[in-house]
């Protein structure tokens, strides 16, 4: 891969991923239809299907995971929302409780 984008031959390239995607794959699931929501400075949504999934005036797109897609799409209000129903004392509270 370095060779193909003019790299020194000493260096690695690796692939990375979005934090939606990384969260989704930290689940272990692999049946069509799993799926996760991950809220944090930004909120995502993910499920996993046979088939890609593109919405594009709702902001919906698709991933390839090996021989599925990584269907979903991401908000930018993500945790910001909390405060509109928590004040901050019960945000920290609750956050302490978080494993």
């Amino acid at each position: 891969a370095a060779a193909l984008f003019g790299l020194p031959r000493d260096v690695v390239v690796v692939a990375g991923t979005t934090d939606g995607c990384a969260s989704f794959l930290a689940t272990g699931a692999t049946a069509a239809g799993d799926g996760v929501t991950a809220l944090g400075s930004s909120l995502t949504i993910k499920i996993l299907s046979d088939r890609p999934i593109s919405a594009p005036r709702f902001g919906i797109y698709s991933h390839r995971l090996g021989d599925t897609w990584l269907a979903g799409g991401a908000s930018n209000s993500g945790g910001k929302v909390l405060a509109q129903h928590f004040p901050l004392a019960r945000i920290i509270e609750l956050s302490a409780m978080i494993d």
